[in-house]
């Protein structure tokens, strides 16, 4: 019978996803995961902490410890893994009572996950200055903001918007600085100035193109210098992005490459009974076919899924990853699939934005009902990105992601995907406005 001991190192979603797919496709395997921190959560329930909404630590984890447990998976919290030996398939790792342990495996799967960055900037390590990434980081933040007026956020993707907002709610003066702008390879400009107004509307000061420079204060922060001048800010926090933890695998002889681990569509690194998923591996993306490094969830459920499956011998494959995220920011729900204009030039792609809505019912400064985009191919028509805007109170906006979604994985031709908007309106003003934007784009096709 095949019963092989799989090891997964890290307790994120890719790492958990992992270990609960993998034992539910081999019964028989004894799935061990090994993880530094001392519990397991969900990284984006971290802004919630922020907000002060979490109360207890089991409210934001990933799956509760009676699941694992009836599953018969073994977690191991606390244990930090310093060497990989894949000649011999051996961990040696340093336990929660601080013992150095060695643990065999027959398949082992990385999702060792990412880590913020901060700048090198003088005064980047003084007291009050952060990079979000742990479940500690979003306590530390909470708690100094309880006494704090102002904060500075330095990065305005996602994580950086989200932790703006949280601030702002809890009555900090907020200041949000982007070197370019908002969102920018998410969303297209003119959706971006929906975003940047709606922030600025509930507090937040928006600054773009903007870099610091310096970080100032005594025995902690106190100000930030920029490049249009001097913030006074009780707290700093770098949301500037994400880099893979690769070390572990550079040490044991796995390929990387620009960025994270390179994985087949298997998630098999260059070491046949090693794989790999999450915030610290390369993919290929669905569009492109180029590898890429995507650090946001929805794509390490997705790895861990593969990588699981596969260590435990029931083999899947993928065709590539699509990026596809959606927040709610303040009274705004907002959805990005696939390419953007941005990004798809950074891939030699020529893409043009076709407006699901008329541009004379764009109302930059609030919003009523949608605002769909949908990004084309210039060579061929085929969808390969969408966004849309809405207000998070209008239930007939949450209809929409799904099927947006089909037509960019599907690679849909856009007149196809207009026609696919006819028949599935949601309203009469919504059939209208689909009726209007055909018959506009059969008379003038590109």
């Amino acid at each position: 019978m095949f019963s092989p001991k799989i090891v997964v190192i890290g307790g994120g979603t890719a790492g958990l996803i992992a270990s609960d797919v993998a034992k539910r496709a081999c019964a028989s395997s004894k799935v061990t995961v090994l993880d530094e921190e001392p519990f397991t959560y969900r990284r984006p329930a971290l802004i919630s902490v922020i907000r002060g909404d979490v109360k207890r630590r089991k409210e934001i984890s990933i799956f509760p410890q009676s699941y694992l447990s009836s599953l018969n998976v073994k977690t191991r919290a606390g244990v930090r893994v310093i060497d990989i030996d894949s000649s011999n398939n051996l961990i040696k790792c340093i336990n929660s009572q601080g013992n150095m342990d060695i643990v065999d495996y027959d398949q082992l799967i990385l999702a060792t996950g990412g880590y913020a960055t901060k700048p090198m900037l003088e005064g980047v390590t003084k007291p009050g200055v952060f990079a979000l990434r742990t479940f500690h980081d979003a306590s530390l933040i909470r708690r100094l903001a309880k006494k704090a007026s102002s904060a500075t956020v330095v990065g305005a993707g996602f994580v950086g918007l989200l932790t703006a907002e949280a601030l702002a709610k809890r009555g900090l003066n907020v200041n949000l600085l982007a070197r370019s702008r908002i969102l920018r390879m998410v969303l297209e400009a003119d959706l971006a100035k929906t975003v940047q107004y709606t922030a600025e509307r509930y507090g937040i000061r928006v600054l773009t193109g903007v870099s610091i420079e310096e970080i100032g204060g005594n025995d902690r922060v106190k100000w930030v210098e920029t490049s249009v001048g001097k913030i006074y800010s009780d707290l700093v926090v770098f949301a500037t992005g994400v880099k893979p933890r690769i070390e572990l695998a550079k040490a044991a002889g796995i390929a990387r490459g620009e960025s994270g681990i390179i994985v087949n569509n298997r998630m098999q690194t260059s070491i046949e009974n090693i794989y790999a998923a999450g915030d610290c591996v390369e993919v290929t993306e669905l569009i492109t076919k180029r590898n890429t490094y995507v650090p946001i969830g929805s794509l390490a459920a997705a790895e861990g899924q593969i990588a699981g499956s596969n260590s435990a011998g029931r083999l899947i494959e993928s065709e590539g990853f699509l990026r596809a995220q959606d927040e709610d920011f303040f009274n705004l729900y907002i959805v990005s699939i696939g390419q953007t204009t941005e990004s798809a030039r950074e891939a030699n792609l020529e893409a043009e934005v076709i407006d699901i809505m008329p541009s004379s019912l764009h109302v930059l400064k609030g919003v009523k009902g949608l605002q769909i985009k949908l990004v084309v191919n210039a060579s061929n028509n085929d969808v390969i990105g969408a966004q849309l805007i809405a207000n998070k109170h209008n239930l007939s906006a949450k209809g929409y992601p799904s099927m947006l979604l089909d037509f960019v994985r599907g690679k849909t031709n856009c007149k196809e995907a207009l026609k696919n908007f006819e028949r599935n309106y949601r309203t009469f003003s919504d059939y209208i406005l689909w009726k209007h934007l055909a018959m506009d784009y059969y008379a003038y096709p590109p």
